[in-house]
Formats: structure tokens, C-alpha cells, sequence
């Protein structure tokens, strides 16, 4: 139903300009594309380049809409029938109301996006116990991150430590879960709502067309053969489209249920975890409190069911959970198409599993202490092949000192000798 985490992972990023000129280069730059002449040049340059990143958004929000059309057209012609039925006319309104629900939470998604950073320099203001977690991130061996503020040359504004860069959108997004190719848009903290309900709604409609399609299979009106195979074609395609969407909802789901909205911040602490557990194999038996220390850190970050322990997982349901995207207790709304979710400030976040945080702050600073041991451990490694190679030098240093002592030996008595030799030969 989606696509990949995109974020860039060799986007180029850097702390905060400490220079008042490169804030005021990014100043400059905003002034120009603010004037008329500016937006203009900056619309025509973007357009051929936001076609070439939108290659695959364009084909498969494509594929899909024409999907949906020769969809519309099948089953409004070909399985609604008997046209003059009231079951078929029930049908027929229940499936044109979950199309409009359908198309209203798509809306949703594109309208409201992931929430983009502010114009203005955003401030975050992290609680110390999750500015503590995420310094785990600098462990991360392919896209390291801080928990402050930095700044993105490509988007040319201050990136927030939880907002993450889509090379496809072109800009950065708040708690970035992954781009969605079938939308043409970012899911994040704004949309997640929206999107969660998309992904359920689509179901529910590809579940109503293969009813039909079953149906029409039934009802007293002639059949031929071309009829039947279009059947089987369009219901084969609605159930690969359903397990799909299923699938991606699942998975979804999942992560937000351990704790983790974002699916690009995830990602990152997979690899610090990886890492963590790499280092637990590769140096299994070692003795000394650091590796005992590292072993209790790395399965502290785990659920006790599987999975990574999430910063914003809640001790309580899966809809306890869910409340942090929707963005309000469950109730009758959470039900209404298009609407915003997340809560709270992205930037100010409230809601933390505070033990969770501290799991990874623990995994942190096991990784500190066990590389300051690895550290003094190859200090007194060196420090031994240096000893062990300076006896080998002085034992060479005496072997030869012996062998050129022996030969000097040997040539004074072979003089002394060859003298002997020619005073009795005289």
C-alpha cells in the first residue's frame, strides 16, 4: 500500500550554522524565491526535477487510479446486477459511500502531509530523558543522527532532530514514517491518521468487490465466457491488492504499537541495535563488567514479546497506542475521513515511555564503556607486542653479538694457525 523509507541516507547534514554568514546566505535565498521572478524561475527549474524524483509516484499513483476506474466501470456495469433489485441497489449505495470514504482519507494523506518543518528556526525542546536515548543514534554506522537541532543544506531551513529528509518530496518531514509511491506523499506525524485509515478503508472496499464478484456469480442473470474471465482477472487482482493492503496495515500497526510512529526513526535504531548485537556475538566469553554490562543493555531495549522497544510506546492497549497518531481517546471520530492527526507538538513531545528511553540511554552508555575497554584493552595489547618485540630484538641483538664474537674467534685462530704453519715451513 506504500513504499519504502526513503530517507535520504547520504543527505548532507550538519549542526546548526554557528556563522551569522551562512544564516544569512539562507536568508538571502528565501528573499529571492519570495519575489515573483524568483517563485517563477524556481517553479520551472522544479518541475522537470520533481519529474524525474517522482518517476515511480507517477507510475504507480497511476497505475492505481487507472485501477480504481476500470474497477468503477466493471463493477458498476458488470456486477451490479440485476440492475433493478433493491439488494443490488443497497450495493450499489454502500459502494459508492466506501468509494467517497476511500477517497476522502487519500485526500487526507495528500492534503495534510507529514507536517513539514516551520519557515522559522524551530526550536526543539526534548525531555532530557528522550535527548538521552537519542544519543544512542550517534552509534548508527550509515545514517548517525543527534538530539539537537541541525540543518539541511538541501532544504536550505534548521532540521529538527525527529524530522527526517525524503529525497523524493524534496523537503524534510516531522517523525517521517516512509513515502507512499501509491499517494505521491510523505506519511508522518500529520497524516499518519489519515493514512492508517486509508489502508483500512481500501480494504474494506476491495473485501466489498470480491463479495460482488462472488455474488454475480450466483444471481439468476445469463453469463459467457469473456464475463467469467474478466471476473476471475478483476478478483484475482482485488485479492492481491487486499493482501497487500493488509499486509502494509499489519506492519504498520505493529510499529506503532511498540512504539515507534516513525518508521525512518526505526530504522536508524535497528542498525544501532544490530551493532550492539554484533559486538554481544563477536565478543561472546570475554570476561570483564563492560561486556556483562552491554549483554543486560542490549536485551533491556527488547519487548519481552520481540521487536525493539519504541520512546513512544505506551504501557497499555493497541489503542492506547494508536492515540498518539489520532491524536485524541478513541471515540466515533476517529472514524471521520480526512481528518489531521498527531499529538501534540512534534517538536515538544509529551508522550514517552519513560523506561523505554532509558533502555537506550543504558545501551548508550554500555556501548561508551565497552569501547573505552576495547580501547585500553588494545593499549596493553600494543604495549605487550611492543615489549615482546623489543626482547626478540635484544635476543637477536645478543645471538649475533655471539656469532660475530664466535667468528671473531674462529678468523684469529685460523691466523694464528696459518703463522704457525709458515714459521715451521721456514
Amino acid at each position: 500500500a506504500g513504499g519504502d523509507a526513503v530517507a535520504d541516507s547520504k543527505h548532507r547534514w550538519s549542526s546548526v550554522p554557528t556563522s551569522d554568514s551562512e544564516s544569512k546566505d539562507a536568508d538571502v535565498s528565501k528573499k529571492r524565491r519570495r519575489t515573483v521572478f524568483g517563485s517563477l524561475r524556481g517553479l520551472l527549474l522544479d518541475i522537470p526535477r520533481g519529474a524525474k524524483r517522482r518517476q515511480k509516484d507517477l507510475l504507480v499513483g497511476g497505475s492505481l487510479v487507472l485501477f480504481l476506474c476500470v474497477s468503477y466501470a466493471f463493477a458498476t456495469v458488470n456486477l451490479l446486477q440485476p440492475p433493478d433489485s433493491s439488494l443490488t441497489r443497497f450495493m450499489s449505495a454502500l459502494g459508492h459511500a466506501l468509494l467517497l470514504y476511500v477517497l476522502a482519507c487519500a485526500f487526507g494523506v495528500i492534503i495534510h502531509g507529514p507536517g513539514r518543518v516551520p519557515t522559522k528556526r524551530p526550536s526543539t525542546q526534548l525531555q532530557p530523558v528522550i535527548s538521552e536515548a537519542l544519543d544512542c543514534a550517534r552509534f548508527n554506522r550509515s545514517r548517525p543522527f543527534k538530539a539537537a537541532d541541525g540543518w539541511c543544506f538541501d532544504c536550505n531551513v534548521f532540521k529538527p532532530a525527529l524530522a527526517h529528509h525524503c529525497v523524493v518530496c524534496g523537503a524534510c518531514s516531522m517523525w517521517m514514517d516512509h513515502h507512499c509511491m501509491l499517494l505521491g506523499q510523505c506519511v508522518g506525524f500529520r497524516n499518519m491518521r489519515c493514512f492508517l485509515m486509508f489502508s483500512s478503508s481500501i480494504q474494506v472496499l476491495l473485501a466489498f468487490l470480491i463479495v460482488n464478484a462472488l455474488r454475480r456469480l450466483i444471481v439468476d442473470v445469463p453469463l459467457d465466457f469473456w464475463l467469467v474471465v474478466r471476473l476471475i482477472a478483476f478478483g484475482g487482482g482485488w485479492s492481491y491488492g487486499l493482501r497487500v493492503a493488509n499486509s502494509h496495515l499489519r506492519f504498520t500497526l505493529l510499529k506503532v504499537r511498540l512504539g515507534w510512529p516513525s518508521g525512518v526513526q526505526l530504522t536508524k535504531f535497528t542498525d544501532v541495535a544490530t551493532y550492539a548485537q554484533e559486538i554481544v556475538i563477536n565478543s561472546s566469553g570475554m570476561p570483564g563488567a563492560s561486556f556483562q554490562a552491554l549483554q543486560q543493555a542490549n536485551s533491556r531495549i527488547l519487548w519481552p514479546q520481540g521487536g525493539l522497544r519504541g520512546l513512544f510506546a505506551t504501557n497499555g492497549t493497541s489503542v492506547a497506542s494508536l492515540e498518539i497518531v489520532f491524536g485524541e481517546p478513541f471515540s466515533w471520530r476517529w472514524f471521520v475521513p480526512g481528518v489531521a492527526g498527531g499529538r501534540g507538538d512534534p517538536l515538544r513531545p509529551t508522550h514517552y515511555n519513560s523506561d523505554a528511553c532509558e533502555a537506550w540511554a543504558g545501551l548508550a552508555a554500555a556501548l561508551d564503556n565497552h569501547h573505552e575497554t576495547m580501547r585500553e584493552v588494545h593499549k596493553l595489547m600494543a604495549l605487550q607486542e611492543q615489549m615482546e618485540r623489543k626482547a626478540v630484538d635484544e635476543w637477536s641483538s645478543r645471538v649475533q653479538a655471539l656469532v660475530d664474537g664466535a667468528e671473531k674467534l674462529t678468523m684469529e685462530s685460523s691466523i694464528e694457525a696459518r703463522a704457525r704453519a709458515e714459521a715451521v715451513f721456514e
